[in-house]
């Protein structure tokens, strides 16, 4: 009843168009104008004229502005280039060289966020504020950032890789591997959530860049160049392979009249960052890899045992919608039917790490996993995984654990944060990069209208069932065994990348070193002159507070409060 009482509410307020399709305006042609009544936005889809970046404003009552300038990375090897150039492009641009210039303007911005990510087939630099000048401030930043950065040489020994003697005073003393993403992912191989999930999509999607490891692998880090990086950066950070996403009250014009120029400064490439489908399996496939054990539970007792399952195109927005509600039907809650069949059934200690829907990659893929398996009950647990899937094409699923995921599933679309506009950011991202428009990845009330119709025919979920899992060939069984000596045998074949590298050097070689090493060391310890970097003042500063009027009802006896300042967010009490 309260949905239904905001929903009509928010029917009273409509959306004027300020653009249409063929507009032209700095630079841009407007591809198509969208409004989505149901969070009262209008969204603007352009095209850059000369360079060919794409476009997609959200405009919003929301004083909460966000900017982000995101590039599909698909790297072809595990050197880390992609997470190496996302570090190297925040060691100073051409306008600002400073190291570090998100850090260094957190002191001087009213930001509410402020970041960069990278991701196994993308790399999204994001930021909001309430602010105008503070905005147009960080696009600055942020675009000669990821377009005129320094990628020094010295930067790159510092976040990539380098040797360097473990005392910089003495050339002969002895050589060590050290860089900062080198040394954040031996990090990671530590965890063994993160050894499994990367099992999981190197095997699963093995054909492109998921097969790849993006963040990097420490034993192929070293093998990465500073001219490969260069190269890396050329290819993918240029504006026909970038995808820019403004949203918020802010005007449209005045962003892309800030944008329009730094873009104009580029001719149009052919970036060729597709990713391709994954070809499809004609049988299941079984790997065994070891990780680090988990240090609280007995080795004997240490088995995680994963099987996953590729599913439809990114793209096909339904079917990414029916099956995330069936799957977290079937994992939520200790009446679920997998958690009935393989925790309650004493097979494991928990659902492994990764269980669950995964909407993200071109391929979308689902994973049911348990850890804490014994050695002699790993069969019975992929026994026990076919057995749930025969029950739901048999018996269903339960109506009320469906209806419960159904009901979150529509809340948590329609609950409003204060970050709402960085969220819907990352929403649109993963499709439109795959070749899926902004507009489509909002068609959710369609798709939920859809899926409750089918879900009245008995034998639609079953159908389901059997389609995308019993009858799937695309399936990987994986299964990671705990290595007492597992960071042992990392450090050894760390060892024996470094005596690689070191074996044939020369004299000159090593002073070569100690010389970049001694230079990197200055350039860390170099006081930095920050007056390059904008920055606000009182003035800019609105001195007045913006107060929201909250509406004062009551559903059913309960008092309620509800606040509409950009719509749908409501106040329990």
């Amino acid at each position: 009843m309260l949905l239904r009482l905001v929903k009509q509410q928010g029917q009273l307020l409509r959306l004027s168009r300020a653009y249409s399709a063929g507009d032209r305006l700095h630079g841009y042609t407007v591809e198509r104008v969208d409004e989505v009544p149901e969070f009262q936005m209008e969204l603007v889809s352009l095209k850059h004229d000369k360079t060919g970046a794409r476009h997609c404003h959200v405009s919003r009552d929301d004083t909460i502005n966000t900017f982000s300038v995101a590039f599909p990375t698909t790297p072809r090897d595990d050197t880390g280039v992609s997470h190496i150039l996302e570090h190297t492009a925040l060691c100073g641009s051409h306008q600002f060289p400073v190291r570090d210039p998100f850090f260094k303007m957190l002191t001087r911005s009213l930001s509410t966020f402020m970041n960069a990510m990278t991701a196994p087939d993308f790399t999204m630099y994001p930021f909001s504020t309430q602010n105008a000048k503070d905005y147009y401030n960080l696009l600055n930043v942020y675009c000669d950032a990821v377009f005129h950065p320094k990628l020094s040489h010295l930067d790159f020994l510092q976040e990539g890789w380098r040797l360097e003697q473990s005392n910089l005073e003495d050339v002969n003393s002895a050589i060590t591997l050290k860089g900062v993403v080198f040394n954040e992912m031996k990090g990671y191989n530590n965890y063994p959530s993160y050894v499994l999930g990367q099992g999981i999509l190197n095997n699963l999607l093995p054909s492109h860049t998921y097969g790849c490891c993006s963040g990097g692998d420490p034993l192929q880090i070293p093998q990465l160049t500073h001219e490969q990086l260069l190269h890396f950066h050329r290819t993918h950070y240029h504006p026909s392979n970038a995808l820019f996403y403004t949203y918020g009250d802010m005007d449209l014009g005045k962003h892309l009249a800030k944008i329009g120029p730094i873009l104009d400064q580029f001719e149009p490439i052919e970036a060729g960052t597709q990713v391709s489908l994954e070809p499809h399996w004609d049988n299941p496939r079984r790997v065994v890899i070891t990780g680090p054990p988990n240090p609280h539970i007995s080795p004997s007792e240490d088995i995680t045992v994963s099987v996953s399952y590729k599913l439809p195109p990114i793209n096909d927005g339904y079917h990414s919608l029916a099956l995330s509600i069936i799957t977290s039907a079937l994992i939520s809650g200790a009446q679920s039917k997998f958690y009935e069949a393989l925790i309650d059934a004493k097979l494991g200690s928990s659902f492994a790490s990764g269980t669950g829907f995964h909407p993200s990659t071109k391929d979308t893929f689902f994973t049911i996993g348990l850890s804490g398996v014994k050695e002699p009950q790993v069969e019975e647990v992929v026994g026990a995984i076919e057995r749930v899937w025969r029950e739901v094409c048999d018996e269903g699923v339960d109506e009320q654990q469906l209806e419960a995921i159904l009901h979150q599933v529509e809340l948590g679309r329609k609950h409003q944060t204060t970050s709402f506009g960085l969220h819907l950011s990352f929403g649109v991202l993963g499709s439109w990069m795959h070749g899926q428009e902004p507009h489509q990845s909002m068609e959710f009330s369609s798709h939920i209208e859809k899926f409750k119709a089918h879900q009245a025919n008995a034998d639609y979920i079953p159908n389901l069932t059997r389609k995308f899992f019993i009858d799937n060939t695309h399936k990987l069984t994986l299964i990671m065994k705990p290595d007492l000596d597992y960071g042992l045998m990392l450090s050894n074949k760390e060892a024996k990348v470094l005596e690689d590298k070191v074996r044939n050097l020369t004299e000159e070689d090593k002073e070569e070193i100690q010389r970049m090493g001694l230079l990197l060391q200055q350039e860390q310890d170099k006081e930095q002159d920050l007056s390059c970097l904008p920055r606000l003042i009182i003035s800019d500063i609105p001195k007045e507070i913006k107060e929201y009027p909250v509406e004062h009802t009551n559903v059913h006896g309960v008092p309620v409060q509800v606040s509409f300042p950009s719509l749908f967010l409501c106040f329990y009490l």
